[in-house]
């Protein structure tokens, strides 16, 4: 997987503010789904083997937290493809 520690480093720098989803496009020309999806499988890795327990916790429950509800992206698609209004999320 392209990007391991770069991918890591930024998850670990930004989970004490939400994430960073707004750099996360310009940084790694990832969607916020994709990126998420790629985190918590690096979380699976042995390169996590040093990091402290307590923060790999706190990013498998961010992953699993974004990975639940829908992007913006994907609600304004799904609103494209229905004419359905959908509520945007806080």
């Amino acid at each position: 997987m392209p990007y391991q520690a770069e991918l890591l480093d930024f998850a670990v720098e930004w989970a004490p503010y939400g994430g960073g989803d707004e750099h996360v496009l310009p940084t790694f020309g990832l969607d916020l789904t994709e990126y998420y999806r790629r985190l918590l499988h690096l979380l699976d890795t042995p390169v996590t083997r040093s990091m402290d327990p307590a923060t790999i916790l706190q990013l498998r429950q961010q992953c699993s937290k974004r990975l639940a509800s829908p992007t913006q992206d994907e609600r304004i698609r799904s609103v494209c493809q229905t004419g359905h209004h959908l509520p945007l999320a806080p």
